[in-house]
This record gives structure tokens, C-alpha cells and sequence, in this order.
């Protein structure tokens, strides 16, 4: 973000002005437009330009405007999505197969639940006869952050900036000059809820809440996700809800997460 920072963008991005430029660049005006196409939205939990909850502020709408959308999460990938080709490439090659056949998708519904901790997945029951695993997948923050005391960062990025703006790394091992590897939070740990071909209940209901940290003490993020020929997931829930560096204007400037 260091180019987006020296440049003035951060410090705009409450403009009035700024309004103009979403409604050209920014996917999210266009979703009416997407009713009729097939949508794969694919994301990496470790990745340094969006937040990987974000989708939390899109996806209801894109849902419910702009017709069905798959989601899947790829745990230990960055922006580049190297790491998580192993399940990127049977996502991706699973579903166009389907679309290309004229087939239809699994999908699978979600809640979530912020105040108490939880993600409710669903099967819908077109799907319940499809042998598939459902697990959970979660990983914390790192409570020892260089320049601001323990637990003040709501960081997921696998790559980091650290070395450059404190002379050390803090959570992880150095890779050049200015970068670390945020070993603590990138690498994400998964539980099996369901086993292959189980077909107790199409309902999962995921209580993340003796994961949570306390407030201050970074974040704990979890997701859930359903495997038939592909990987189908929930959006990323991270806990606590809140924004450790609120910020507005001019003070929209290195210490955003």
C-alpha cells in the first residue's frame, strides 16, 4: 500500500469526489448487470491488497441482484495465489466444467452470526445426495507486533511489511529488506465436521465463540467450507468486529489494519 500511500490516494478515499472513480472501476456498481451470468468469486485468506472479509459488504447484494455467485477461500495464498493453486485449480476446473455442460453447480447457503460467534451453513437439499466433507478453518493474528505493543493488529496478510517499518519481524521470518512472512496468522488450521459421504443433517452450525480474542488482542478469523467436486465456502467471519484504526481523511495512512 506504501505507492497508494506516498501519492495521496488513502487520504481521498472519503472524498466526495472519490464517488466518481468507484462508479467506474468498482464491480460493485455493476452487479445488476450480472443476473444472467455465472459468477466465481475466488479468494486467498493471506492476501495484501483485500481484506479477506470484505466480501461481507458485497455479497448479499450481489446475491440478491445479481443472481447466483459461488464462493470459494483458499487458506495459506497470497495476492499472487501460487500457494493455493492445489485447490484453486479443481475449483475453477470443476465449476466451468459444470457451466460449460449447461449443468448446475452444488451450492451451499450461509449465515452469519457476529454477536454470537457462529456460521450456520446449509445444503440445500437438491444437493444432500452429493458425497462431500464439510470442515472449519480458522487462524489468529499475532499477539507480538512490532511498534504496538501486543495483539493491535487485525493482519491476516501472509506478506508484510515489517521488516521495512520496524527493522524486525515480529511474527514470523524476514524475506528481504522490507518484507516478512506472517507465519502466525497466514497459516490457517481446518477440522472435519462431516466426512465424505455422510449424510447426517444438510444443517452445520459452527460456534467459533472460546476462539475469539479479547478485544485488543488482534483477530480471530474462521470460515467454513463444503467439498464435492469443488470447494465451496462461507465468507470469512473475523472476531472481534471492529476497526483497531478507524481512520478518515488525511489520517488514512500506514496504520490501517
Amino acid at each position: 500500500m506504501t505507492s497508494f500511500v506516498d501519492v495521496g490516494f488513502t487520504s481521498r478515499i472519503d472524498s466526495e469526489e472519490i464517488s466518481y472513480l468507484w462508479d467506474l472501476i468498482d464491480p460493485y456498481t455493476y452487479i445488476p448487470r450480472f443476473v444472467d451470468l455465472p459468477k466465481l468469486v475466488m479468494s486467498m485468506t493471506g492476501d495484501e491488497f483485500f481484506v479477506l472479509d470484505s466480501s461481507r459488504f458485497w455479497m448479499e447484494r450481489m446475491k440478491s441482484e445479481g443472481g447466483e455467485v459461488w464462493n470459494t477461500m483458499h487458506p495459506d495464498a497470497d495476492h499472487s495465489s501460487v500457494t493455493g493453486l492445489p485447490s484453486l485449480i479443481p475449483s475453477l476446473a470443476g465449476w466451468v466444467r459444470v457451466v460449460a455442460g449447461g449443468g448446475v453447480n452444488p451450492n451451499v447457503d450461509w449465515t452469519m452470526d457476529y454477536e454470537r460467534a457462529r456460521i450456520v451453513l446449509t445444503i440445500p437439499d437438491e444437493f444432500a445426495g452429493i458425497g462431500r466433507t464439510v470442515e472449519v478453518w480458522t487462524s489468529h493474528t499475532c499477539n507480538k507486533l512490532s511498534g504496538h505493543g501486543a495483539g493491535a493488529r487485525r493482519d491476516f496478510r501472509m506478506i508484510d511489511n515489517d521488516m521495512a517499518s520496524f527493522g524486525e519481524c515480529a511474527c514470523g521470518f524476514k524475506l528481504d529488506d522490507e518484507k516478512c512472512f506472517n507465519l502466525r496468522a497466514s497459516v490457517w488450521k481446518n477440522e472435519t465436521l462431516a466426512g465424505e459421504g455422510q449424510g447426517e443433517g444438510d444443517v452445520f452450525v459452527v460456534d467459533m465463540a472460546d476462539e475469539v480474542p479479547g478485544k485488543g488482542r488482534g483477530g480471530g478469523g474462521f470460515f467454513t467450507k463444503g467439498r464435492a467436486w469443488r470447494f465451496e465456502a462461507s465468507q470469512v467471519m473475523v472476531l472481534p468486529d471492529y476497526v483497531p484504526y478507524d481512520c478518515y481523511g488525511e489520517e488514512c495512512a500506514g496504520d490501517i489494519l
